[in-house]
């Protein structure tokens, strides 16, 4: 004698399985949305600043990104992707003629040049 399942368990099934499968999708390609600040850095010549996120992955703890701010405005300025940082995430400010800062050897993220020039020093 076979059973058949009803109509109704189908749907149900059908229903739990969509909704299972819509989260699991969000949650893998979305690890920016449920990230841990780790901390903030700010430049040598307090123009900018730069938080650091620890993305939410299940496999890792060393998956970043970081996020960079114009420190006196506050304004968002620019986010790297998600990359694993595997050893040193030592932050380094060059504010030369190509402004950029590089979190370890994985982030490199250009500074605007109009927030880098160089203001005019008082006479005195």
């Amino acid at each position: 004698m076979i059973r058949r399942i009803s109509t109704t368990w189908k749907v149900v099934a059908g229903i739990f399985l969509g909704i299972a499968v819509c989260i699991s999708t969000w949650v893998v390609f979305s690890p920016k949305a449920y990230a841990t600040f780790l901390y903030d850095d700010v430049s040598p010549d307090q123009r900018f600043r730069l938080e650091t996120w620890q993305a939410f992955y299940f496999t890792s703890i060393d998956h970043v990104f970081v996020m960079l701010y114009d420190n006196k405005t506050g304004a968002f300025l620019g986010e790297s992707d998600v990359v694993d940082l595997m050893g040193s995430g030592q932050i380094f400010w060059i504010l030369d003629e190509d402004p950029y800062v590089r979190v370890g050897r994985d982030i490199k993220l250009k500074l605007p040049l109009s927030a880098t020039t160089a203001q005019p020093k008082p006479l005195s």
